[in-house]
């Protein structure tokens, strides 16, 4: 073999073993120069942008290989965050809970068996403020008590919900937004948060009343359809309240012939009767007959468990923050953490510890002035660099990527499944999205081989509606730099 064989094939193994080596081979290197050039890469890309330099922006970008910020934006001006306020929910509850808590949630029964099959009594739901009860747990409920020879409960049923106080709603929330099911009621016994969600779906026919369809599937609602099919060249119009009763719900206005339909989310706000209600329906479906009523007076919890469940662990309810930016389940992790920690389950003692740890890790109480821990408060301010340092801590832990899948991943799952899906982003953003009224955030890491590469927040503030889509795109082309310069200045930045 002549040596210019013997070289081509050194230079194969070579180029063969640098290709298909994972990323983290690769010489990473974010020295001084290449943060100087992206920072200048960014600056260019944003300041020289009426969007940016008309609109209030709070930015913070880090570089977790140069242990610094690249850039950052109005970092002394407080924002209001919308929902990306999540992630110190989250980082709270993994300080002071941990990621391997369970909620336990029991059925007792004290009284007798008459028979053997039937149950006459008292029966308690002991609440454990699990945010992950629904009716599949409800119908698994009716299936233990039929595993144990049950044929009819007959009684007085009582949600006990003392592990929480009586406390609703946080500091804030809006009453035009009550109704609906992102602002629903925060209670320590919940399915399915709280919340129905009803889709509006035109007739074949012009005139008839619209479909709907409730899920989760239940008869609890009682409904009066005004919705009426209209002409194709019309446009969706209506208007959805609860009647006197709060389970009885008007629908009335217009829905276009062969469109797509709508869909809303309405908050339930009698939970002991809504529970009675399923529970029943799923006793029912099993072939257990009931003869239960709500008790108007507390029954004290004894007896035996007749029913249970055991939830997922926590690291997996955190998917529910920050995959899927439920409102309810966050704030009920608040009233968790004051309960756990200070024997008071309230959202005052649940914001005094968060707070605490936020003085803890060095965050400054004059960096931020927040009322509730979802983003839906009106009265949430905060500077980007403190979600940044939150960022940064949560991307120390050991445990780090099993906590970076709770967020949205860029074109697959949450509340980015259908953002970056055709782009060369997909898969690289891990974040917690934000939007409400005049606000769009987005706060996560730029991730590459299982490693935090960049970690970013946006908070975008006093913009029109219409303009909404466009900020988002200029902010894109900033996640677009990032993810273009993961490698820093390494020779074989093109290999992949």
């Amino acid at each position: 073999m002549n040596n210019l064989v013997k070289l081509i094939l050194f230079i194969s193994v070579i180029l063969f073993s640098v290709m298909d080596s994972p990323i983290h081979s690769l010489d990473y290197n974010h020295d001084k120069d290449f943060c100087f050039n992206l920072k200048k890469k960014i600056k260019d890309v944003l300041e020289h942008n009426d969007l940016f330099n008309y609109n209030i922006w709070g930015v913070s970008i880090y570089s977790h290989l140069a242990s610094q910020t690249i850039y950052e934006h109005n970092k002394n001006i407080l924002v209001r965050p919308a929902s990306v306020l999540k992630l110190i929910a989250s980082s709270s509850v993994l300080h002071y809970i941990g990621k391997d808590y369970k909620y336990k949630t029991n059925i007792y029964f004290s009284g007798t068996n008459l028979g053997n099959s039937v149950l006459k009594g008292d029966f308690v739901v002991k609440a454990s403020g699990d945010p992950t009860i629904n009716l599949n747990i409800i119908d698994e409920w009716a299936k233990q008590l039929k595993q144990q020879g049950v044929s009819k409960l007959e009684g007085n049923l009582y949600i006990d919900q003392s592990i929480f106080d009586d406390k609703l709603y946080p500091k804030g929330w809006m009453h035009d937004d009550l109704p609906y099911g992102f602002a629903a009621p925060v209670t320590a016994f919940q399915i399915h948060n709280n919340r129905i969600r009803v889709f509006m779906l035109p007739d074949e026919t012009v005139g008839n009343p619209a479909k709907l369809i409730f899920k989760p599937n239940t008869k609890f609602l009682s409904v009066i359809n005004n919705l009426i099919t209209v002409k194709e060249d019309k446009d969706n119009d209506y208007n959805i309240k609860f009647g006197k009763n709060t389970n009885e719900l008007v629908i009335k206005g217009q829905m276009a012939k062969d469109g797509d339909g709508d869909y809303d989310a309405l908050a339930i706000k009698n939970i002991d009767e809504y529970f009675l209600f399923c529970f029943k329906e799923a006793l029912d479906k099993i072939g257990i007959s009931s003869e239960l009523k709500l008790s108007k007076e507390p029954l004290k919890v004894n007896g035996r468990i007749i029913c249970n469940y055991t939830s997922l662990p926590m690291v997996d309810i955190l998917k529910k923050l920050n995959t899927y930016s439920d409102n309810q389940a966050t704030e009920i992790l608040v009233k968790l953490i004051g309960y756990k920690i200070s024997n008071n389950g309230s959202f005052d003692s649940g914001m005094e510890n968060i707070k605490k740890y936020l003085s803890d890790v060095g965050i400054a109480e004059d960096t931020y002035d927040i009322a509730d821990s979802c983003g839906v408060s009106h009265y949430n301010l905060i500077k980007a660099s403190v979600l940044q340092k939150i960022l940064i801590l949560l991307s120390e832990r050991k445990d780090f990527m099993q906590i970076a899948k709770t967020l949205s991943i860029s074109g697959k799952t949450g509340s980015l499944f259908s953002r970056y899906k055709d782009t060369d982003l997909k898969g690289f953003i891990y974040a917690k999205t934000g939007s409400m009224s005049a606000v769009d955030s987005l706060a996560g890491y730029i991730i590459a081989d299982d490693k935090p590469i960049y970690s970013f927040v946006f908070i975008i503030n006093n913009f029109k509606s219409k303009d909404r889509k466009h900020l988002r795109s200029l902010r894109d082309e900033v996640l677009h730099i990032l993810k273009d310069n993961i490698y820093g200045n390494v020779d074989n930045v093109g290999i992949r």
